[in-house]
Order: C-alpha cells, then sequence, then structure tokens
C-alpha cells in the first residue's frame, strides 16, 4: 500500500500494485471467517474454549457456526439481487458455492474427527480381543502345524524367558520347513522377534493402540495383548488399520 503512494495513478504498476493490495487484504479478511479451515476458525474455538472451559464443546460450535456461515453465504447471494429487484449474478453464486463447500467440508470433517474421538474414548483393547495359542521355545514346526489344523488363522506367540512373548512365527519361513524334519524343528528357528510396541495391555486406551499401529507401520500380523504376565490375546493389526481409517 505504502508503495502505491509513490506511483503515477493510472499507471499499469500502480493498478498492479494496487491490484496485489486488494487481494491480500480480501484474503486477510476471507481467513478470519470464523469457520475451519480458516484461521479464523481456530481463533472462534480459542474466544469459545477460553469462555467455556471445555475444548470439545468449543471445537463443536466452531463447526456448526461454520455450516451456518456456509448456508449463509449461499443465501446471501441469491438474496441480496433479489431484494434490490435485480436478477443473481451467476459469477458471485459459483464463488459462493464454492466458499460454502469449503467450509462446510471443513466443519464437517472437524464433527467426524469428534465423534471418531468420543467413540475411541468409549472403548478399550478388550473390544477387539481375539484368541492366542502361546508356545514355549521347545516347540516344533509339527506342533504349530496341528495347531493351525485345528483353529485356522489363530495368532500364536512364542514366549521367552520368563514366559514373556518373544517372538511369532513367520509363515513363509513355517511353509519351507521340509515335512520330515517338521516336528524335530524348534518353531524359534522360524519365528521373528516380537516388537515391544507390540504388547500392549488388556485394558489399554485404543487410542495407544492405533498410535502403536501407526509407528509398526504393518510391520507385524498382531499385537498380543497382556493382563499383567498373562498372555490373554490378540488384536489383528488389520482391525487397527481399519479403525484409524
Amino acid at each position: 500500500f505504502l508503495a502505491a503512494q509513490t506511483l503515477a495513478p493510472g499507471s499499469l504498476v500502480y493498478e498492479s500494485v494496487s491490484f496485489l493490495v486488494t487481494m491480500n487484504l480480501a484474503l486477510g479478511l476471507f481467513n478470519l471467517l470464523p469457520a475451519y479451515p480458516l484461521d479464523g476458525g481456530a481463533v472462534t474455538e480459542a474466544a469459545i474454549w477460553a469462555g467455556t472451559g471445555d475444548r470439545g464443546r468449543a471445537t463443536s460450535m466452531t463447526a456448526t457456526i461454520g455450516q451456518g456461515l456456509a448456508v449463509a453465504i449461499v443465501a446471501l447471494a441469491f438474496a441480496v439481487p433479489m431484494v434490490r429487484g435485480e436478477l443473481p449474478n451467476y459469477t458471485y453464486i459459483i464463488w459462493a458455492v464454492l466458499v460454502a463447500v469449503i467450509l462446510w467440508q471443513g466443519s464437517r470433517g472437524i464433527k467426524r474427527s469428534l465423534a471418531a474421538r468420543a467413540w475411541l474414548a468409549e472403548r478399550s483393547v478388550r473390544d477387539f480381543l481375539a484368541p492366542i495359542v502361546a508356545l514355549p521355545q521347545g516347540a516344533t514346526v509339527g506342533e504349530l502345524d496341528r495347531i493351525w489344523a485345528a483353529h485356522e488363522g489363530v495368532a500364536v506367540v512364542v514366549l521367552g524367558a520368563g514366559g514373556r512373548p518373544a517372538g511369532y512365527p513367520v509363515p513363509q519361513a513355517v511353509a519351507a520347513v521340509p515335512a520330515a524334519q517338521r516336528d524335530a524343528t524348534p518353531i524359534v528357528q522360524v519365528s521373528a522377534a516380537l516388537e515391544p510396541l507390540a504388547i500392549i495391555n488388556v485394558d489399554g486406551d485404543l487410542r495407544d493402540l492405533l498410535a502403536r499401529s501407526a509407528q509398526l507401520g504393518g510391520r507385524l500380523p498382531f499385537f498380543v495383548v497382556m493382563d499383567g504376565t498373562n498372555t490373554v490375546g490378540s488384536v489383528d493389526t488389520r482391525i487397527a488399520g481399519g479403525i484409524s481409517n
């Protein structure tokens, strides 16, 4: 704006600088609209949070304000010309609809996120528990065959020192053992180490499970669920991925 004051009005440079000033002001004001995903939504949320002391409520109220604003913007694009007795400006209507969609979708996404957080807070690892079989280090591939034949797809964990879960059989390695050697091959020879992140508490927070799943990046087929020192079940990592989605 200050640079524009030093230029000759009407010149191309003056008009270009003036246009940039106008656009920056317009974008700044637009960005202060009290709706997500704009900065004005964050300001509004902070103000309501300060007034109520409840961040969840502040976020929900801001999302509702944003959706109301989206509807109002489209309504005004039609109503203002009608009140003046004029035909609607379709350029304004198109822009109004585009802005409204952005605000509506941003607010809708926030509401869905809040609902997901509330759903997660009401659940624990117990809600997704599946069976598991714990085998000692001395168990053989043949024993594993019989377990999988009786319980198809059941999670199997190999216990280490002190009876703590230490590994799990890798299907590809298990399949590579010759039939004649399966009853003599220790299961530890076809097992991979179990990462500490894969061991969770049965009463653990489901959000912690999802965070661990993201860190592991799908490297393990299941989580081992413990109740104190006892192995009580498993949670398929595909379930964790599905919950995240």
